[in-house]
């Protein structure tokens, strides 16, 4: 996945969902991104193969790396959503769940 600045025409940076613990391969058709509300963190999904293994990936926006990897969605995140305080991080899938 990678960040552009528009304005510029420059990739601010790449986030790698294969070094979110070494999983591979990963593929998503359709990834969903998020900016912390104090932009230090991003948060996509992500879905690895074989199997299911639909995740959060929480990453450093400064250096680009993975900090922590949700897990417990069971079917393909639609969004992502933070809360206005940036604590809660809402993760809504196509099997009718929001995980929190």
């Amino acid at each position: 996945m990678v960040v552009w600045d528009f304005a510029k025409q420059k990739r601010i940076l790449t986030l790698d969902p294969r070094e979110s613990e070494g999983e591979f391969p990963v593929v998503s058709t359709y990834a969903p991104l998020v900016f912390s509300p104090n932009s230090l963190a991003i948060a996509t999904g992500a879905r690895s193969l074989p199997g299911p293994a639909h995740r959060v990936i929480l990453w450093n926006a400064a250096t680009a790396k993975p900090d922590k990897v949700l897990r417990g969605n069971n079917d393909a995140l639609v969004a992502l959503a933070h809360s206005a305080d940036g604590r809660t991080l809402a993760s809504p899938s196509l099997d009718r769940t929001i995980k929190l």
